[in-house]
């Protein structure tokens, strides 16, 4: 029997925003096909798609989840970014007495090294087991995004990260994105055998851990359509083959990014 989920249609741009959803909504048509379930809604949530069914006068909502957290970065250290930022990084154009959001802190390593460096640090992740679920307060000079945007499976989640963080951006502070290159992530995914999933792979199918390794331009696209502008230091940051980065402003650099 035909479903009502079978009929429905997603139009070319929610595809293109959205790609996660497709290939589940994909998925469950094929699962339902045979049957007289029936959707009666789907809600785009972070980190989760909520599908309300129906069978008879029985009903379910069921959310399936996918697991950015678990793709977080291992270092045993603070990241290589963090310890530029001690280093005086962003000193000339921030000042010495700078706060810091670390945003997407996973376990708070780059969170603890800036705050026993003398800086004053705050730390974010939606990921409640990782004890900083709470959402910041105030306002912030440099709003660190570290290894985040690579691991979530489709564009509209890493745009949102970046407006959300940017809420918390002063006017004149700064943003400093990092992820993981595109040559990085391809190498290793052909190294491993990882199955491509939307634009990138899952790192782990069993553990629904995605990869995706972007590049420079993504980044400044992502940013534009958050309404931020590239900063000026971004070219002199020295930055190695294995990640991307771009710094972030509220100003506007009256520069055509993306065009």
């Amino acid at each position: 029997a035909e479903t009502i989920i079978s009929q429905i249609e997603f139009d070319f741009e929610l595809e293109e925003e959205f790609p996660f959803t497709r290939s589940l909504f994909d998925d469950l048509v094929l699962l339902f096909k045979e049957t007289d379930i029936t959707t009666d809604g789907i809600e785009h949530q972070q980190y989760k798609e909520r599908y309300t069914f129906k069978q008879n006068n029985d009903t379910a909502v069921i959310d399936f989840e996918y697991k950015p957290h678990n793709t977080a970065t291992r270092n045993r250290g603070p990241s290589k970014i963090a310890r530029q930022v001690v280093g005086g990084l962003f000193k000339d154009a921030l000042g010495e007495k700078i706060r810091i959001l670390d945003y997407g802190c996973g376990k708070g390593k780059d969170l603890y090294y800036y705050r026993e460096s003398g800086f004053y640090a705050e730390g974010y992740d939606p990921y409640e087991d990782f004890g900083f679920n709470q959402k910041p307060t105030g306002l912030f000079d440099l709003i660190c995004i570290t290894f985040v945007l690579n691991v979530l499976p489709n564009v509209w989640e890493r745009l949102l990260v970046i407006q959300q963080a940017s809420e918390y951006l002063e006017d004149n502070g700064l943003m400093i994105i990092t992820v993981r290159s595109e040559s990085e992530i391809q190498k290793e995914a052909k190294s491993n055998c990882w199955e491509v999933h939307n634009d990138g792979y899952w790192s782990s199918k069993d553990k629904k851990t995605f990869q995706k390794g972007l590049t420079y331009k993504e980044l400044e696209c992502l940013i534009k359509r958050a309404h931020l502008s590239t900063h000026p230091i971004t070219s002199l940051i020295n930055c190695e083959k294995e990640i991307s980065l771009i710094v972030a402003c509220k100003q506007k650099l009256n520069r055509n990014i993306c065009d």
